[in-house]
């Protein structure tokens, strides 16, 4: 009940005020309470766009220290890969001829450790 006197007492006091810009001091004070309710409709969409903005910047954050590290691995993997293109030209000087390996930093390597490749398996290697 105090809200509803508390309107009455608003509402009686705007028709007191003084005509502003022709209008009425009821019409002013309906305009004063919308915009005071537009205000408050709006106040907790700014907490909520603050709160999504800094969410929005830590995920930037996050991502450009993502490609940040992905950049460093793909450094590193280029490195590595010079490496072993090193260690195979010199195994093919040791092999003199008799075998050429090739290696393609691009291809993959998993299979090279895959143990049910008959070429890793001991019974292959016993016979070696």
């Amino acid at each position: 009940m105090g809200i509803r006197t508390e309107e009455t007492s608003l509402e009686s006091t705007f028709k007191e005020l003084p005509s502003l810009e022709g209008k009425t001091g009821q019409e002013v004070g309906t305009e004063y309470q919308n915009l005071i309710r537009d205000i408050e409709r709006i106040r907790p969409m700014q907490t909520r766009f603050e709160g999504e903005e800094s969410a929005v910047e830590a995920l930037m954050r996050d991502g450009k220290s993502i490609l940040d590290r992905l950049s460093r691995l793909s450094q590193l993997a280029v490195e590595r890969a010079a490496l072993l293109i090193c260690d195979v030209r010199r195994l093919n000087r040791r092999l003199a001829g008799n075998m050429k390996i090739t290696f393609n930093p691009e291809a993959d390597h998993r299979l090279l450790s895959d143990t049910s490749c008959p070429a890793n398996s001991t019974k292959s290697a016993q016979h070696v």
